[in-house]
Parts: structure tokens; sequence; C-alpha cells
């Protein structure tokens, strides 16, 4: 039989100020991003129901017929200007319209899920704990999926959208066509715009999720669980 002591342990200080700090962020969170999800949703709805308006642009040449030289011109002769300019610039793509109202739906769920873990962690609930592990990384790795998949199946062909309507746009301002850049070139910018707000979507999506599950491994922070499992009692 030893006489040794046993050597010393560090403590281990709860942390529930922690715990309950997520809660309130949840809660914060889910509520801040409905109002959001919303907005885009009302948005998207508007942009694909209200017609294009219908711009003609005329312009009227005033010939004296007694000039010599001169030929009558009717209104209107030599620059056909009817664009059909979309207020909502190309925000109708039927690709776009489909995903939002994909990722609004989705975002929604999750919201309710988040809001409801939100409310175990305030009260620093082990099932909620449980619960937010699992759904922060259904979180992370469905934003990944699902903006991913906007910049390969929808971003080019919603950039082409986007420019084609720019193009309207000045056109419908009375710009000669000669002067604007073609298509391709508002492509290009609207791609990276696009590419941009794809990975930043992704990051901010993903964000918070990460750094729960992160503090959420913390002894202090597991120690500050009110009801933890029992732990089963080792055979003597």
């Amino acid at each position: 039989m030893s006489t040794d002591s046993d050597p010393p342990t560090s403590l281990i200080y709860p942390r529930p100020g922690v715990l309950q700090t997520l809660g309130i962020c949840q809660i914060v969170l889910a509520v801040v991003s409905g109002f959001c999800l919303s907005s885009s949703l009302i948005f998207t709805i508007v942009s694909s129901t209200i017609k294009s308006e219908t711009i003609e642009a005329e312009v009227k040449v005033e010939v004296d017929p007694t000039a010599k030289g001169t030929t009558a011109t009717t209104p209107g002769a030599g620059v056909p200007i009817t664009a059909g300019f979309n207020p909502f610039m190309g925000m109708d793509d039927k690709n776009f319209v489909r995903f939002n109202l994909i990722d609004s739906g989705f975002g929604f769920l999750m919201n309710l899920l988040m809001f409801a873990t939100g409310i175990g962690l305030l009260n620093r609930r082990y099932r909620a704990v449980q619960w937010w592990n699992i759904l922060a990384w259904v979180r992370i790795v469905t934003a990944c999926l699902i903006w991913s998949y906007y910049i390969v199946g929808v971003a080019p062909g919603f950039s082409e959208t986007m420019a084609k309507e720019v193009l309207k746009m000045y056109a419908s301002q009375g710009v000669p066509v000669a002067k604007l850049p073609p298509v391709g070139f508002f492509t290009r910018v609207y791609s990276i715009m696009n590419l941009f707000v794809a990975f930043g979507a992704m990051m901010i999506t993903s964000a918070y999720p990460a750094i729960s599950l992160w503090f959420l491994t913390r002894p202090g922070v597991k120690a500050a669980i009110v009801d933890p499992p029992l732990l089963e009692l080792e055979p003597l």
C-alpha cells in the first residue's frame, strides 16, 4: 500500500456568465437575422412579381423644308431606344429568386431552433448545449454548401442578367450605345461582386456557430451546466 500523497489537481471554476452570454447572443441573433430574412424575402417577392417598366425615348428632329440639302425626318428616326428597364436591376432572375426562397426558408427554420436553444443556454441546460453542438455544425456545413452552390449555379446567370439591366438603364437615360462598355465587362464586375457576397455570407453565417462551439468545449463552461448527466459509478 503506497503512502504517497496524490498530486494536486487544478480546480475548475464554473463560468455561468459565459454560458448565459451565449444564450443572450443566440436569442438576439435569431431575432435580428429573422428581420433581415423577412426583408430579403419581401424584396424578392416584390421584385419577382412587379412588371418591368417600358421606357420609350424619342428624339424629335425639327427640319426646315425650305432649306436646301435637307430632308424631312420623322420623330424618333435613327434612335430606336425602347428599353424594358427593370427597377430591381435583375433581382427577378428565376435562379436567384429560387435560391433566395430556399435560403430564407432554411434560415427561418434555423432561427427558430437557434432561439429555442438560446433560451436553454440562458438557463444553463445540458440538453440545450447538446442540441446546439449539433445545430452549430449543421449551420456551418449548410452555409458552405448553400453559398458554394450560389457561386457555381446562380451567380453566373444572375451576373449576366444584372449586366444587361445596367445597359438598359443607361440606354433609357439616352446614353449612346457606342459609348457603353460591352455586356461582358459588366458581367465580370458583377461576377466578382457576387463572389465576394457569397464568401462574406459564408463567413458571417458560420462565425457565431464556430465561436460558440469553442466556448462550449471549455471546462469552466461545462461545469456551469445545472443539470449535467449523472456519471456512472465505477465498480469497487
